[in-house]
């Protein structure tokens, strides 16, 4: 069994078991949301982003600099942030998105994008040199199989 793999099994159980440690507020869509979760999981897990997959679009997407692909990871890391905050206040605490951004003011609400902000693109930077990493290790398997 892979790292992964036990990962993937290890986040399931607990997001199976959650809703018995404490009340999940609409319980069917947390239901329908993990199985979505699940079924992306298991796809990629069987689908995975192989050596060679990964050779390919890396190389692509390397071609088009650091910055592009900063800005575009940055901002896509930052809208899924949001969602999961969004969807954990509305399964755990019942606060719909609207409820939360009325409630802040609006420099709280400014600090608190800017905070989403600040790890997206920190995340995407690091990916950046993880990829690169990757792709260093790909290279010289490749290297050696020849």
């Amino acid at each position: 069994m892979t790292r992964r793999s036990l990962f993937f099994i290890i986040v399931w159980v607990i997001i199976l078991v959650l809703p018995v440690m404490m009340p999940i507020y609409y319980t069917p869509f947390y239901y329908v949301a993990a199985t979505i979760l699940f079924l992306i999981g298991l796809y990629n897990i069987r689908h995975g982003n192989t050596d060679e997959t990964f050779y390919r679009k890396w190389t692509k997407q390397r071609g088009k600099g650091f910055w592009l692909y900063v800005a575009g990871k940055g901002l896509w890391s930052t809208f899924t942030i949001a969602v999961v905050v969004s969807l954990g206040q509305l399964f755990g605490n019942d606060y719909t998105p609207l409820e939360i951004a009325t409630a802040l003011s609006t420099g709280e609400l400014i600090g608190v994008l800017l905070l989403m902000m600040l790890f997206g693109f920190a995340s995407a930077i690091a990916s950046w040199f993880e990829n690169n990493k990757r792709y260093d290790r790909v290279i010289n398997k490749r290297m050696e199989n020849k």
